[in-house]
């Protein structure tokens, strides 16, 4: 692995929201497939099992703030970026704090994948959605085939900022990332 210059190799992966619940599986998986470097950003506290995996440097990022992703990206160079990071609000979470929310699962996500576009290092990049985007698809048959259109319906507001990711991740890839 490159080194970032200060005697550590280069991160391989850059896992974001790492203390929820997909971020968390995520981690795991990455660390009991051997990959590694990883860095663990989030900041909420890490589940306990969590703390003690090799080759895991847990560190607090806020998605929301662009210059602290920035650096993240700068100082690890990771050559590959999971974005967990949201906030799964119920409807009347998303009443009372429609902003957070907003700022979490929408600036957050484009701050990441604007760093990982910058950032020389990162070749792949996920980003998770949601079948909300569909509106739970409540109006289709039991059975989907592959071929089937999908309607963007979003009816929350977690939902309408999961569509709003992956029309940014279409950047993502006309920028080159996987």
């Amino acid at each position: 692995p490159r080194s970032r210059g200060i005697g550590r190799p280069a991160v391989s992966v850059l896992v974001t929201g790492a203390a929820g619940f997909v971020g968390a599986h995520v981690v795991r998986a990455l660390a009991a497939a051997g990959f590694g470097p990883i860095v663990a950003a989030d900041l909420d506290a890490f589940p306990d099992e969590g703390r003690k995996l090799p080759a895991v440097e847990r560190i607090a990022l806020d998605v929301t703030d662009w210059t602290a992703v920035r650096a993240v990206c700068e100082a690890w160079r990771p050559s590959s970026i999971v974005h967990a990071a949201a906030i799964t609000p119920s409807l009347d979470e998303e009443a009372a704090d429609m902003a957070r929310i907003t700022a979490v699962n929408v600036t957050g996500a484009a701050n990441v994948i604007e760093a990982a576009i910058r950032s020389g290092s990162v070749g792949r990049l996920v980003v998770f959605s949601s079948s909300g985007v569909y509106n739970g698809m409540q109006a289709y048959p039991a059975i989907l085939g592959e071929d089937c259109p999908l309607p963007e319906q979003p009816a929350s507001l977690y939902a309408v900022s999961k569509l709003a990711c992956e029309g940014m991740v279409h950047r993502a890839v006309a920028a080159g990332l996987s």
